[in-house]
């Protein structure tokens, strides 16, 4: 006989099951299905915290560790704990432009990066439900990092995802190439185009007039890669003009340059060079 009945902690319509043996045992529960509780609770408790400028620090820090606590058990990557993700960093965006320590907001960078570095390792399933919005807050976060006056230099590098901020004086700005390397494991930024490209993911290089279209007192620089497809999935097939090709997913690198309007047309055009790596 095997009893079936709805996790305790969800995710929803999960079950658990237990089976009697036929000498009347009861065997271990089957709980494979189940998100644990700590995570669980963990999520729900963050769902109710009533986001503020003294606050927000310390929600992306347990966010950033739920999210990674959540890769431990496939069951706690759910849809219910991304939605928790998505309200929550945009309830943390919404009152960071309060906030006056550029301390805490370059700190809280690292957060958000970590948890996108984890929640590369969800199902796509889940992901693809809210990552649109999740990517579009992280970068509207990034504008606010640009409005941080001390604001220098930030580089992270995890293992799904490499990212750096950098800021250039307008007047000395000559260009710049942001090279991904699969050699180091970092973004490279440089003034001069002279770095190689034989072990690198992507290259890519933007040209001095750039500082003609910004409006903005520096050149802010924003270079992130995500190593994974799976939040921008592509695996289909697409119509060429001579035949039917398949298209697959790949390593991502998003560019952001502050002061510059979307839709913007440049002088020069943005150089980029995808390498296409062997696995």
């Amino acid at each position: 006989m095997t009893v079936t009945i709805l996790c305790p902690n969800g995710p929803n319509g999960a079950t658990a099951s237990r089976i009697c043996s036929a000498s009347s045992d009861w065997e271990s529960p089957d709980v494979m299905m189940c998100a644990t509780t700590d995570v669980t609770n963990g999520f729900i408790e963050l769902s109710k915290v009533n986001i503020t400028v003294d606050n927000f620090h310390s929600a992306a820090f347990n966010m950033s560790s739920l999210v990674e606590n959540a890769t431990r058990t496939l069951a706690d990557q759910n849809i219910e704990n991304i939605n928790v993700i998505s309200t929550v960093l945009e309830a943390i965006i919404s009152v960071l432009l309060k906030s006056k320590s550029a301390q805490l907001i370059i700190e809280t960078t690292r957060y958000f990066v970590l948890m996108l570095n984890s929640l590369m390792e969800w199902p796509i399933g889940v992901t693809n439900v809210l990552i649109n919005n999740i990517i579009q807050s992280f970068e509207e976060f990034i504008q606010v990092v640009f409005e941080q006056k001390n604001f220098t230099v930030i580089k992270i590098a995890e293992e799904n995802i490499l990212f750096r901020a950098e800021r250039f004086a307008k007047t000395n700005f000559s260009g710049l190439t942001i090279l991904a390397s699969a050699f180091n494991n970092g973004l490279n930024f440089s003034t001069s185009d002279n770095l190689s490209s034989l072990t690198s993911f992507a290259k890519v290089i933007l040209p001095k007039n750039i500082k003609n279209v910004t409006n903005s007192e520096n050149i802010d620089v924003v270079s992130t890669l995500y190593k994974k497809a799976t939040f921008f999935p592509v695996h289909e097939e697409v119509n060429s003009s001579s035949s039917v090709m398949t298209v697959v997913g790949s390593a991502v690198i998003s560019i952001i340059v502050g002061g510059i309007p979307d839709g913007t047309e440049l002088i020069d055009p943005v150089k980029i060079i995808l390498a296409l790596n062997k696995e």
